[in-house]
């Protein structure tokens, strides 16, 4: 079992690498630029983590664990009895959490998690490395079983299931970045934070939609 002190390590490098990295970058950021803030080696990133892509993943993780947890009590309670819940009631339940956590209640401004997550989702070349290796957490599983029970359809799995997640999770972070201000709408500004959830729940609810039309079309 590691000691108080590693512990200690550990941490300061999953919230330096998270500063860091929303700050500048995945590209800009350098492993000794992360361990100088967190008063670290580079060989603790090693050890703790492997390579600067697995400390992405786990500053990541960290963050997603209790939105997963959210997204999961949502679930739950959208299926008590048996109940089959409809697309939309399932869409809700895996942005919504997002949302909620991705603005700081202190601020009303983005967390760096949020900066970060939308820069893996972004990036072609860096991002995708970290996402290579990356492994479906319980709640997405769920989800797109959810969703194909609705729909009605084959539920989505591995590659597929993953590609589903990732589009929810980029239209749920631009809703982030319009209702915060970080991104100017150049339509109508005037639309309150509740008018920009319901569109984005709308809008990816049809998306879905044609997700599962579309493997229902390759299938015949």
């Amino acid at each position: 079992m590691p000691d108080q002190s590693e512990l200690g390590t550990r941490a300061r490098l999953l919230d330096s690498a998270e500063r860091l990295l929303a700050e500048k970058g995945l590209a800009n950021t350098s492993v000794r630029m992360i361990t100088e803030q967190a008063d670290a080696n580079v060989a603790a990133v090693n050890y703790h983590f492997g390579s600067k892509e697995d400390l992405v993943r786990a500053v990541l993780k960290r963050r997603l664990r209790d939105i997963d947890d959210m997204r999961m009590q949502r679930l739950d309670a959208l299926e008590v009895g048996g109940r089959k819940p409809n697309q939309e009631e399932v869409v809700r339940a895996f942005l919504e959490p997002l949302i909620v956590q991705g603005i700081s209640r202190e601020t009303g401004e983005l967390v760096p998690f949020v900066v970060l997550i939308r820069q893996v989702l972004s990036d072609p070349e860096a991002g995708q490395k970290i996402m290579q290796s990356w492994e479906p957490s319980t709640v997405v599983a769920r989800t797109a079983q959810a969703l194909a029970r609705a729909m009605g359809t084959q539920v989505p799995t591995g590659a597929r299931a993953q590609l589903l997640m990732m589009l929810m999770h980029s239209a749920a972070l631009e809703a982030l970045y319009v209702i915060t201000g970080a991104t100017k709408l150049p339509y109508d500004q005037s639309m309150e934070t509740d008018e920009v959830v319901e569109s984005t729940i709308r809008y990816v609810t049809s998306g879905v939609e044609a997700f599962f039309k579309h493997d229902v079309l390759e299938e015949a």
